[in-house]
C-alpha cells in the first residue's frame, strides 16, 4: 500500500506540473497574441497617420501647384514602400510567433511524452514489486505450509508415542495383574481349607473351578500343594487359560476402575489438604487440649494441674464385650462354626473338581 500511494502521488505531481506548463504555455500565446494586436493597432496608427500626412501634403500640393504633386507622387511611392516594409515586417512577426507557439506545442508534446514514459516506467516498477511480493507471500505460505505439516508429523509421532506407552503400560499392567492373579491362586490353593471352615477365597476357587470346568491354575497338579484335601480329580484343564481370557475382556475396565481409584484418591488428598487449611485458619474456641503438657511449656504463674484439669475432656464410654454369649470375634458370614457340621476333627474337605 505504501508504494501504491507513492506512485499516485508521484503520477499526480506530474500532472500537475503538465497543467502548470500547459498553463504558462496557454499565457505566452496570449500575451504573444496581444503582443501583435498592440503592434497591428500601432501599424494602423501609423498608417493613418500616415494618410492624414499625405492628405496634407495633398492640400499643400494643390496649393503649391503642380511641383507640389511631382513631390506627392515621389512620397506616395516613398510611403508605399514604408508600407510594404511594415506588412513584411508584420507578416515575419507573424511567422515568428506562429514557430513560437509551435515551438511551445512540441516542448508541451515532449514533456508529455516524458510523463507517459516516466508512468509506464513506474508501473512496471510497480508490477515488479507486486511480483516479488507475490513471491515472498507464496515462499512464506510454502513455509508456513511445511511448518504445519510438520507439527502435524510431530503430534502424529507424539500420539503414537504416547499410543505406544499406553499400549506398554497396558501390557505391563496385565502381565502385573496376571502375575498377582496366579500368586493370588497359588495361595488360595496352597492354604485352601488350612483353617475352620471355608473362607471367601475358598468358595470363590471352589466357583470358579466349577462353572469353568478347570482344576488348579495349570491343572490338577496344583493340589499337591495343598496337604489338608482329599482330591477327586475330574477336570485335566488348569485354570489360568481361563483367567487369563477374563482378564483380557476385561482389562480396560480393570484399567479403568484402577484409574478411578487413583483419581478418586487423589482428590480425596486435596480434598483433606483443603480441609486440614481451612481447618487451620479458624480460630478454636472451648477446645481442649489432648496433649499433657510439659512443665517447661506452662507459662510463669499457672499451677501446673490447673492447665491440666479437664485437658482430656469427656472419657469414651463404648468398648467392645468379649464375655458376651455367642461372641468368637469373627464375621457373621465367615464363622468357623458355620461350617463345622460339614468337617470332622482330622478329616480334610473332599471337592470335587
Amino acid at each position: 500500500m505504501p508504494v501504491m500511494e507513492m506512485t499516485r502521488m508521484l503520477v499526480m505531481l506530474e500532472v500537475g506540473r503538465m497543467a502548470v506548463m500547459l498553463e504558462v504555455g496557454r499565457m505566452l500565446v496570449i500575451l504573444e497574441v496581444g503582443r501583435m494586436a498592440v503592434m497591428l493597432e500601432v501599424g494602423r496608427m501609423l498608417v493613418m497617420l500616415e494618410v492624414g500626412r499625405m492628405l496634407v501634403m495633398l492640400e499643400v500640393g494643390r496649393m503649391l501647384v503642380m511641383l507640389e504633386v511631382g513631390r506627392m507622387a515621389v512620397m506616395l511611392e516613398v510611403g508605399r514602400m514604408l508600407v510594404m516594409l511594415e506588412v513584411g515586417r508584420m507578416a515575419v512577426m507573424l511567422e515568428v510567433g506562429r514557430m513560437a507557439v509551435m515551438l511551445g506545442v512540441g516542448r508541451m508534446l515532449v514533456m508529455l511524452e516524458v510523463g507517459r514514459m516516466a508512468v509506464m516506467l513506474e508501473v512496471e516498477r510497480m508490477a515488479v514489486m507486486l511480483e516479488i511480493g507475490r513471491m515472498l507471500v507464496m515462499l512464506e505460505v510454502g513455509r508456513m505450509a511445511v511448518m504445519l505439516e510438520v507439527g502435524r508429523m510431530l503430534v502424529m509421532l507424539e500420539v503414537g508415542r504416547m499410543l505406544v506407552m499406553l499400549e506398554v503400560g497396558r501390557m505391563a499392567v496385565m502381565l502385573e495383574i496376571e502375575r498377582a492373579l496366579d500368586d493370588a491362586v497359588d495361595k488360595m490353593i496352597l492354604h485352601y481349607a488350612d483353617k475352620d471352615g471355608l473362607t471367601p477365597e475358598d468358595r470363590l476357587l471352589d466357583k470358579l473351578q466349577r462353572y469353568e470346568k478347570c482344576c488348579g491354575r495349570l491343572g490338577p497338579d496344583d493340589w499337591k500343594m495343598n496337604l489338608y484335601l482329599i482330591r477327586t480329580l475330574k477336570n485335566q484343564d488348569g485354570c489360568k487359560e481361563k483367567i487369563s481370557d477374563w482378564l483380557a475382556d476385561n482389562a480396560l475396565t480393570i484399567i479403568a476402575m484402577d484409574a478411578s481409584i487413583i483419581i478418586l484418591q487423589v482428590l480425596q488428598f486435596i480434598l483433606a489438604v483443603y480441609l486440614y487449611k481451612a481447618i487451620a485458619r479458624r480460630p478454636i474456641k472451648n477446645s481442649k487440649v489432648l496433649i499433657k503438657p510439659e512443665p517447661d511449656q506452662v507459662e510463669p504463674g499457672q499451677n501446673l494441674d490447673e492447665v491440666q484439669d479437664g485437658f482430656y475432656g469427656e472419657e469414651n464410654q463404648a468398648y467392645l464385650d468379649t464375655e458376651r454369649s455367642g461372641y468368637t470375634g469373627y464375621p457373621e458370614d465367615q464363622n468357623p462354626q458355620r461350617y463345622s457340621e460339614h468337617v470332622q476333627p482330622g478329616q480334610g474337605y473332599n471337592q470335587m473338581y
